[in-house]
């Protein structure tokens, strides 16, 4: 069973622990179309489910059809979850005590490992998986499905990791600006972060979940101004934007479009900071490129290497199936733009308070093959609405 202290609390000088999600009473109550029941309780908590034969598992895509009280945020009572093995899993018989059925309960602070919303549906359902496998619409490489009407996002298992930032001096095109200092670098929390920078049709569906909008390329032109606070166009060029690192970690205003997006998911959508991005790109290596030395050969880009706004997906991604980290387009990021940052170690870095020019970092994509690297960035005002600016997007669990 998944379990996992939550945060503590702490009031009147009493540390007080955040109640856990439990599981009990699991039964199988009809085969063929099953029914298996359970009861949730002490807290909500994200529930999958296996059936194992024998004590082995009967493998993720055989249940994938699985509906009910499953794949998502559930709240105590006694719950069901439906699953037509006849229709998945024919041929094959029932009999207990061989067969059982095996619920587990994940902590909303330690979800599994993908996180989906379905947005060609109107109410934009959030489910949870625990593996690739079980993923309903299929594996996720070359399946068009996961770059248009689903966004599926990775949980990154960044949590108390020390890693390096910024590149070695001896790296190749290594700049001497101070932008990408060597340090050491660790993030508080976890995070869940877009396999894709999100596309037009994406984009689109979360407006409308019945668009007919197709494109699948990196959606641009949005600003960091219109992400964060302000889509509708009122002060683009009479206000300040949000201005974080100073304001709360996670306010966007009102008229944003990352509100809007919040609205309809219950999910706390934001950009990644700098350091997230980076952590995210690098999956654990130590290379300019996520999979190896910086040649175009290990990009595996298509036929034009400094061509940006083609279909995601088109080249391998890392270790963490995330792709379009190094090209295709710049993605905004939170943090203010600087260079001559300091070697010191630091944890959950935010960038700095303020740039004199408002502008915000962008990663991932340069016209020069030499700043297609983990560790580059360069930076764009946060007004502007760039043809080769896009994003993807964020969540930082607690």
């Amino acid at each position: 069973m998944k379990t996992k202290m939550l945060t503590l609390l702490f009031a009147a000088g009493l540390t007080v622990a955040a109640a856990v999600p439990q599981v009990s009473n699991v039964a199988m109550t009809q085969y063929g179309k099953c029914k298996i029941t359970y009861t949730l309780s002490e807290a909500p908590g994200i529930v999958t489910f296996d059936i194992l034969t024998n004590g082995v598992s009967i493998g993720a895509q055989n249940l994938t059809n699985a509906v009910g009280d499953v794949n998502r945020l559930v709240q105590p009572g006694t719950r069901a979850i439906q699953w037509n093995a006849s229709k998945i899993w024919p041929g094959h018989k029932f009999r207990t005590p061989c067969v059982t059925a095996q619920v587990t309960v994940w902590p909303t602070n330690e979800p599994p490992d993908w996180l989906a919303v379905d947005l060609t549906k109107a109410d934009y359902p959030v489910t949870y998986y625990a593996s690739e496998a079980a993923l309903p619409w299929g594996s996720i490489w070359e399946n068009p499905t996961y770059k248009g009407d689903v966004m599926l996002m990775r949980r990154i298992p960044a949590s108390h990791v020390l890693s390096f930032m910024g590149s070695p001096e001896s790296e190749e095109n290594h700049l001497a600006d101070g932008r990408e200092t060597r340090r050491m670098c660790t993030l508080t929390n976890d995070f869940y972060i877009g396999i894709y920078p999100m596309t037009f049709r994406q984009f689109s569906l979360l407006s409308d979940p019945t668009s007919t909008e197709a494109r699948l390329s990196p959606v641009v032109g949005q600003s960091y101004n219109m992400l964060r606070y302000d889509a509708v166009g009122n002060y683009h060029n009479a206000a300040l934007p949000v201005n974080f690192p100073t304001t709360s970690r996670t306010f966007v205003g009102r008229d944003s479009l990352l509100q809007s997006w919040r609205t309809k998911t219950g999910l706390t959508l934001d950009l990644p900071t700098s350091a997230q991005w980076e952590f995210a790109c690098r999956c654990g290596t130590d290379t300019p490129l996520y999979n190896g030395p910086h040649t175009m050969v290990n990009l595996n880009l298509i036929s034009n290497p400094y061509y940006a706004n083609y279909e995601v997906g088109q080249r391998g991604s890392n270790g963490w199936h995330l792709f379009d980290m190094i090209g295709n387009v710049y993605e905004w990021c939170l943090d203010y733009f600087e260079v001559n940052i300091p070697a010191d170690a630091v944890t959950d870095p935010l960038g700095p308070a303020s740039h004199p020019q408002i502008a915000r970092k962008i990663r991932g994509f340069h016209n020069s093959l030499n700043h297609k690297r983990a560790a580059f960035f360069t930076d764009s005002v946060y007004t502007t609405q760039q043809g080769d600016i896009g994003f993807r997007l964020c969540i930082t669990l607690p």
